[in-house]
């Protein structure tokens, strides 16, 4: 995971840690990459989703690898659209 976090950071991204109780036992994970003001518009992320903080992160690094960032929505969570997000 350490070489991932150095991958985005050298990439001049901030790595930002989503985690949501999901019914008491289990949590949604997800990891949102924004992209430092000057390296890109300051208004682009990458939403990443996965059963753990690696997952989620190997696929927020693969997308921002394939181009494809959205634009920022703060209030967005990576697992709404995601069934099964949840680990124990």
């Amino acid at each position: 995971m350490e070489e991932l976090l150095i991958e985005a950071t050298e990439a001049r991204c901030n790595v930002d840690l989503l985690c949501d109780p999901a019914d008491g036992v289990s949590w949604n994970i997800g990891v949102r990459l924004r992209p430092w003001k000057n390296s890109r518009s300051g208004g682009d992320m990458i939403l990443g989703v996965g059963d753990t903080v690696l997952e989620a992160l190997e696929n927020a690094i693969s997308k921002a690898r394939n181009g494809r960032w959205e634009t920022l929505d703060w209030a967005k969570r990576p697992w709404a659209t995601r069934q099964g997000s949840t680990w124990k």
